[in-house]
């Protein structure tokens, strides 16, 4: 009998306890803009006087915290060069022409490219023809990291504005 006692209340005691443990919640709160911690993008302005080169091609290395040794192992990097409110995705190449001494038509094509080591960027301007200018203004870049788990199957690249609302960029 005393053991049936004993086992009550302690049955009463557990309960009691785990009764007492619950907490009240109140109203849920609003509902913030989701982001995701697995995709960042950086904007990085060239100034022309941080271009260093020849003729045959000009380079521009700068920070970019983003690129970390996982992202360049294993991840993706993506850049854009800015021109007016376009985000062109690098490499990127455009053919001009002109008309040469004998009036005879003259074509060359002009490289933007980049390359990327953990914490830093290189940008790249290349004309085939080996008289690549300097820039006179600035150039703005837009660089994308995307972790390897959140590599989207079947985005285009291409588009900036696509990648920026499928990965949830936050500009």
């Amino acid at each position: 009998m005393h053991y049936i006692r004993f086992l009550s209340c302690l049955l009463i005691a557990v309960a009691s306890t785990g009764i007492s443990s619950c907490k009240v919640e109140g109203p849920a709160g609003r509902d913030g803009a989701d982001g995701n911690a697995n995709v960042k993008s950086q904007t990085i302005t060239v100034t022309p006087s941080a271009w260093q080169g020849t003729g045959y091609v000009f380079q521009a290395q700068r920070p970019a915290s983003i690129i970390t040794a996982d992202i360049a192992a294993s991840g993706a990097v993506l850049c854009y060069i800015q021109d007016g409110n376009t985000y062109i995705p690098l490499p990127f190449t455009f053919t001009y022409g002109y008309d040469g001494e004998n009036g005879e038509p003259v074509f060359y094509s002009s490289h933007s490219l980049f390359t990327y080591s953990p914490g830093a960027i290189t940008f790249l301007l290349q004309d085939d023809d080996g008289m690549t200018q300097a820039p006179t203004s600035n150039v703005t870049f837009k660089v994308v990291t995307i972790a390897s788990s959140q590599v989207v199957a079947g985005l285009d690249t291409r588009n900036y504005q696509q990648v920026a609302k499928a990965l949830q960029l936050n500009e």
